[in-house]
């Protein structure tokens, strides 16, 4: 254990040991064995399983192209869920990030177009510049936006497209119910939103990588986690307390996890057919309900579906 990690156990220690005074600790564990038993409990169980919390389920095979993995994913989902798509589908990929996934359509046959807050392209989409629209007309190398949605629209014509897929989106969207409005006027009648972003409730915010992070919207948190190792691939460098302000902003400004109640409210308003659809997200005719209620709020990724509009 370091000593930055020995401190903090200290500190812990002293705290845990005033309240056994007053509470039944004192009945659970022998005085001598708790700073013991607190440092394994802490560094080595729970540590542990925090970290691979963080990893993603489905790590693809290292031979396997992740952005391809995406691609194959999207279309799978969508045709478990009960909307198949065949080569020249209108898709529109909302949220599309670098690009890839538009270019991966595109060369097998889809009429696939991107759409995005600013341009993330990566070199490999550039040449497909007719394929993309952005909200601004700069190039930026972070996420770090705060969008004024009053007035948005998307630059597409009504009943556009066959099908609109978002990953890892809705958590980022201020106004939900002017997104899903648009949505619903860009696609054509009988088709389907298909939308895979992680629950408000899984244990690791997976943007920042802190356990509760969401939740726990404080600074000495952030801190005290940077400083056990809890920071992103993008903060390898950073001093905990500069980790500390920039996951502060970024959930304060860039995160907003609803919960599945509120979304399928909101999105009712737009569509006929509201649902979060797991068994399709993981390839199955079904699931058992007590499985899907698990994964539906602990899952790392979750599946919510929106078909035949209103509007």
């Amino acid at each position: 254990m370091s000593g930055t990690q020995s401190r903090f156990v200290d500190r812990l220690v002293l705290f845990v040991n005033h309240v056994k005074k007053t509470t039944f600790f004192s009945t659970l564990l022998p005085p001598g064995s708790f700073r013991k038993y607190l440092a394994g409990a802490f560094y080595r169980k729970i540590i542990p399983i925090l970290v691979a919390l963080q990893e993603p389920l489905d790590v693809p095979h290292e031979s396997i192209d992740p952005a391809m993995q995406n691609t194959e994913h999207f279309l799978a989902v969508s045709r478990h869920a009960g909307f198949p798509l065949a080569p020249g589908a209108r898709i529109l990929d909302f949220g599309c990030g670098a690009g890839v996934m538009v270019r991966l359509l595109v060369e097998r046959g889809y009429d696939a177009l991107g759409y995005d807050i600013m341009d993330y392209r990566d070199e490999s989409s550039q040449a497909l510049a007719g394929r993309f629209a952005f909200l601004g007309q700069g190039h930026s190398e972070t996420g770090n936006h705060v969008i004024d949605w009053d007035g948005f629209t998307l630059p597409y014509p009504d009943n556009s497209f066959d099908t609109v897929f978002t990953s890892q989106v809705l958590e980022h969207v201020m106004r939900h119910d002017l997104i899903f409005c648009e949505l619903a006027r860009v696609m054509k009648p009988g088709a389907a939103s298909i939308n895979i972003f992680p629950p408000r409730n899984y244990p690791v915010e997976q943007h920042i990588r802190v356990p509760f992070g969401y939740h726990i919207h404080n600074k000495t948190y952030y801190y005290i986690m940077a400083k056990l190792g809890c920071r992103n691939q993008f903060q390898k460098d950073l001093s905990p307390r500069a980790i500390a302000d920039v996951n502060y902003r970024y959930v304060r400004d860039g995160l907003n996890y609803l919960s599945n109640r509120e979304l399928i409210r909101l999105a009712s308003r737009y569509f006929n057919n509201v649902r979060i659809d797991l068994a399709a997200l993981y390839y199955k005719d079904r699931l058992s309900p007590v499985f899907h209620k698990y994964l539906e709020h602990f899952g790392k990724t979750i599946c919510l579906v929106m078909a035949d509009k209103k509007i």
